[in-house]
């Protein structure tokens, strides 16, 4: 947090500092109100100034925290299809969050039997608070 006054005259050394920044919640957003109390002056031109407010109000954003998401891909039988399942794993979610990982679909390349295929995943989303999702090819 930056803090500033239009009253201070210039060469005078004054410095200011707040105890807390608080946002009205902890949703993501732009343009968030934050609380800011706590105010004081310091500096050796700090005696010559007094503070008319010791809080302000003012705003800033909070951007989207990063999910990463891993697939595993589940050995199956034979079945003439391309078609799998895979499990969803996720790290970056706060304790306390709950986020949901789901998606749209998965598959190998081919129909073929095969030792370490390659599975496809697509339309992987999340829901719940934590939506920023990091993309990587999983295997």
């Amino acid at each position: 947090m930056t803090l500033s006054s239009s009253g201070v005259l210039a060469g005078d050394a004054v410095n200011f500092a707040d105890t807390s920044a608080t946002f009205a919640n902890k949703n993501v957003g732009n343009g968030k109100t934050v609380t800011v109390t706590g105010i004081t002056a310091s500096g050796s031109d700090a005696g010559n100034y007094t503070l008319n407010n010791d809080t302000a109000i003012t705003s800033a954003s909070i951007t989207p925290r990063t999910l990463a998401v891993s697939a595993t891909g589940q050995n199956k039988i034979y079945d003439g299809t391309v078609n799998d399942a895979v499990t969803l794993a996720s790290s970056g979610a706060l304790p306390g969050d709950i986020v949901n990982i789901s998606a749209a679909g998965a598959s190998f390349l081919d129909k073929n039997v095969g030792k370490d295929k390659i599975v496809t995943v697509a339309g992987i989303s999340a829901s719940g608070p934590t939506p920023a999702i990091t993309r990587s090819p999983i295997a």
